[in-house]
């Protein structure tokens, strides 16, 4: 019996002799095309070889050995046998062309083999399996390592599964133990580090074929899942070092060095309480390590324990007193005290134990301009850049500090790099220049794609009280991003300040102002123009512009309104006539907005007659485009305790992308509840105020003394959606309280309530399946 592929079952090993043997028949009985997997490591695939080219002499053989990834294996085959007659053709290496496809699976449960992209080798495979039997007469035989094997079985099923047989050689023990040791003997963690991705991906196959034999001593299988670890950690798949970590403290829980390398993956994954309590138990079960002590200094950093990270770096430089990484990290921590002083000191012990290192010469850096030694910290970063002449955040500092050396990297910086936070940093520091031509980058930044960069370049060009720069920020209050408005409004209220300056922008920017003010979705943005309005109707003169800056912050407000009810208090005007005339002006869609508003606020205040005539147009002034028409009008439903618009002011509540509205919407909705005298309308105003959240949930006494068939066909039949919600929300009662003695036909009634065309009632059939036990 072979074993199986599937982690978790347990099968006997195979001889490896009679899998030869059988290997050896197969190739023997085949004549023509036929597929072989021969599961086996590279070493051994070479022993097979040789030793199938001495037990078959009748058979032309000969071996594609591929040294290096490609996308086509049809190609070299056909190249192959039109130089000479083949019968079986053995192929070692095509592992090469799957190594870059190796990738965590989903959600991190490190089955790497089974991703959503088929690499391209195994693609072609899959759809020119055809080709391969027709113009191959050979009997190709694949020896594979376990990952390349498991890839083939998940990815290109259609080719392995045709015309094929599996063998499975298993190692001898003493082989495995060999292969261990070279793997444990090759490399460091440091070295690790510097791996390019594919060669750590490898690497971690390679252990992988070892952990999956299962000849293995315990001892070797912790030293190869601690070896594959410090890969993972490496290669930054850090929950699945610690899952290696922790398999390995069930065979070794006293080994200090494994609870230090799981603390270092729980900092990488910024879970830095539980990488203390790992370095903790490393120091506890070896006090002496002083890497334990420096890098639980690093986690209690990270948790702003500053005190205690200094004490942490102190007890590892005690135990190593030319430890540079402890004196660096020490002088972080001495920094976010606020001991500058001692920072540096710090820093420049770490400096004479490693005097060329970019990241000390950095941090230094920092320290001394915190101290306001600034020319000494601007000496600090060029050391620093010399030694790493790409070293961004180091020409960012240097700029901050208006040094013009700067100017140059930073720009390109800007334009080149692909690391957002990097460019706003670069961004900011280039504002403090205040040169022509990091004002020029700066303009090019405006119609940069990232939102967050236009954002800070707005800001950053405001330092340059640049009023040529109006037209494109007038331009950008149309930005799809809310910052961006936010950003561009404040700076043209910072440019309408200027004397000078208001001419050119007050023309051409108010109208913008007021329609953001007006509708713009975004609270922030509103109450950001808002405020720029009122710097501008505070400015000197009687510009038409300034005037208009006045009436805007009068938003809602008509004379003409007042008119009408002036002469209406002065039996001028009856209410009839009045309500008429307000109609009249509500329903213009010529007329000023603010004239609108006002005339659908004034109708809820004269309820009598208004209840009558007045509905119908202030629901469908929910709709309008003037988001103060919108918010008056549902004020005005309120008033009224129009229980015709409980619908309508819903969907206001929910949809309207204006905040003011919704929660004017909201308020009606909650007077017509409060004002209700039919208990249906009550709970129907009741029912959407539960899920605004503005009343808490409450049980229809009325639907609980339905029986369930009742239920069900209310759920299902009824024409009301108030009424199917109802029926769904008592339904979850009833689930609520059945235990484990579930109706079927509830259930499948409340599935098929779900894509039911009402929001809430598929809200309450979710709600109500929730309360299956």
């Amino acid at each position: 019996m072979k074993p199986t592929l599937i982690k978790g079952e347990k099968n006997l090993v195979p001889d490896p002799e009679d899998e030869y043997q059988a290997l050896v028949r197969s190739l023997k009985w085949t004549d023509g095309f036929r597929l072989l997997f021969v599961h086996c490591s590279p070493a051994q695939g070479e022993q097979v070889i040789t030793r199938i080219k001495e037990d078959i002499l009748q058979k032309t053989i000969e071996v594609l050995s591929l040294d290096k990834p490609l996308d086509n294996l049809y190609e070299c085959i056909d190249k192959l046998q039109k130089q000479r007659q083949i019968n079986i053709l053995f192929i070692t290496g095509i592992e090469k062309s799957l190594i870059k496809y190796i990738k965590p699976g989903v959600r991190g449960q490190g089955d790497y083999y089974n991703e959503d992209s088929v690499p391209r080798i195994l693609g072609n495979l899959n759809l020119q399996r055809e080709r391969f039997r027709d113009n191959f007469k050979i009997c190709l035989v694949f020896i594979l390592p376990l990952f390349a094997l498991k890839f083939f079985i998940r990815r290109a099923p259609d080719f392995f599964d045709w015309h094929s047989s599996l063998f499975e050689l298993p190692p001898e023990p003493e082989f495995v133990e060999q292969e261990s040791s070279r793997l444990l003997r090759e490399g460091s963690y440091q070295e690790y580090l510097n791996l390019p991705q594919e060669q750590q991906r490898q690497k971690i196959w390679e252990i992988q074929d070892l952990l999956d034999q299962t000849n293995l001593e315990s001892n070797s299988r912790a030293d190869l899942l601690l070896e594959q670890a410090k890969l993972l950690n490496a290669a930054k798949e850090y929950e699945l070092a610690i899952s290696n970590y922790e398999q390995v403290l069930k065979i070794k829980p006293e080994s200090y060095k494994v609870w230090y390398f799981r603390g270092i993956s729980l900092e990488n994954l910024d879970q830095y309480e539980e990488a203390v309590d790992s370095y903790d138990i490393a120091i506890k079960i070896q006090p002496v390590y002083h890497r334990s002590w420096s890098h639980r200094g690093d986690a209690l950093n990270e948790l702003g324990c500053y005190e205690e990270a200094v004490n942490s770096y102190d007890k590892s430089l005690e135990l190593q007193p030319d430890h540079h990484y402890a004196w660096h990290h020490r002088g972080i921590a001495l920094k976010n005290l606020g001991r500058y002083e001692k920072a540096v000191k710090s820093y420049k012990k770490a400096l004479k134990i490693r005097a060329n290192e970019p990241q000390i010469l950095y941090h230094l850096g920092n320290a001394l301009s915190e101290l306001g030694r600034f020319q000494d910290a601007i000496a600090s970063y060029s050391q620093a850049l010399e030694i790493k002449p790409d070293f961004h955040q180091a020409w960012i500092a240097l700029g901050k500090l208006r040094d013009s050396n700067a100017l140059k990297p930073l720009i390109k910086i800007l334009q080149e790099n692909s690391d957002a936070d990097l460019r706003y940093e670069a961004i900011e520091a280039l504002g403090k220049l205040k040169n022509q031509d990091a004002y020029q980058a700066l303009l090019k930044a405006l119609q940069d794609e990232n939102a967050d960069i236009c954002a800070v370049a707005i800001r950053t060009l405001g330092r340059y009280g640049d009023v040529s720069i109006a037209p494109q920020l007038v331009e950008l209050l149309n930005h799809e991003d809310r910052y961006v408005r936010e950003h561009t409004a404040l700076e043209l209220g910072k440019l309408a300040k200027i004397e000078q300056s208001r001419e050119l922008v007050l023309p051409i920017a108010i109208d913008h102002l007021i329609r953001i003010r007006r509708n713009d979705p975004i609270r922030d943005v509103r109450e950001a123009v808002q405020q720029v309005l009122e710097t501008i109707s505070c400015l000197q003169g009687e510009d038409q512009e300034i005037w208009k800056a006045r009436l805007a912050l009068k938003a809602g407000e008509s004379v003409r309104v007042k008119q009408l009810f002036k002469a209406q208090q002065h039996g001028d005007l009856d209410q009839e006539e009045a309500v008429e005339q307000l109609i009249d002006l509500l329903t213009d869609k010529s007329e000023n907005p603010d004239e609108r508003a006002a005339a659908a606020l004034a109708l809820g205040e004269i309820r009598e007659i208004a209840a009558h005539r007045a509905i119908p147009c202030l629901i469908e002034a929910l709709n309008d485009q003037d988001r103060f028409v919108r918010e008056d009008a549902a004020k005005a439903l309120g008033q009224l305790h129009a229980q015709e618009a409980i619908d309508a002011l819903n969907i206001a509540n929910r949809e309207d992308v204006i905040s003011n509205v919704r929660t004017a919407a909201e308020d009606a909705l909650y007077k017509i509840y409060e004002n209700a005298n039919a208990d249906q309308v009550k709970e129907k105003a009741g029912c959407y105020l539960q899920f605004a959240g503005r009343i808490p949930l409450v049980k229809s006494q009325e639907l609980a003394k339905d029986s369930i068939s009742t239920l069900l066909s209310k759920l299902i039949n009824s024409d009301n959606a108030y009424e199917r919600f109802r029926a769904a929300e008592t339904l979850g009662e009833i689930l609520k309280d059945s235990g484990n003695k579930v109706d079927v036909e509830v259930v499948d009634s409340l599935i098929e309530a779900l894509d039911d065309q009402s929001l809430y009632v598929g809200a309450a059939a979710a709600d109500a399946l929730g309360q299956i036990h």
